[in-house]
């Protein structure tokens, strides 16, 4: 995170607890917040911790709850991660684990099934072809009764 969005954070903090917020306070807080965190995630995780605690805010408090959100998302999807598109075969062997990744990263950090797919791909610099299996209804399809099953 940035030293600017970590002093957004620290001003949302301190609108709880009455901290003061300065240039070194938000750099320090920029060092300690996980790198992939977003400032509206940690706001969200921010509000959590003073809805159910008392204790100062720092940012292993944010990071722990942001770790949470991020869970929740990828878990939201089911464990359905679509395929990577076909022509990553034609692509070295540390592609798949590449594009695994940053599909996985894109959808932690908000981003849809859809979006994730076009980072990842964009990533190992592969395209998916109109009949590729993410744009399959079938893919969604099984997407939507994997999540139903998981609310039942």
């Amino acid at each position: 995170m940035k030293p600017s969005e970590a002093a957004k954070v620290l001003t949302y903090v301190a609108a709880f607890n009455g901290r003061t917020v300065g240039k070194t306070d938000a750099m320090a807080w920029a060092d300690a917040l996980h790198p992939d965190v977003t400032y509206e995630d940690a706001k969200t995780a921010v509000a959590q911790h003073f809805a159910e605690s008392t204790d100062w805010c720092m940012p292993a408090h944010i990071n722990q709850r942001v770790k949470t959100i991020w869970r929740e998302r990828v878990d939201a999807i089911g464990g359905a991660v679509p395929p990577p598109p076909d022509s990553i075969a034609d692509r070295p062997g540390h592609c798949y684990s590449e594009w695994h990744q940053v599909f996985l990263r894109a959808v932690k950090i908000g981003a849809t099934p859809e979006e994730a797919d076009q980072q990842a791909c964009a990533a190992v610099q592969i395209t998916r072809a109109p009949n590729d299996p993410l744009r399959s209804l079938s893919w969604r399809r099984a997407q939507r009764e994997q999540q139903q099953l998981g609310a039942a």
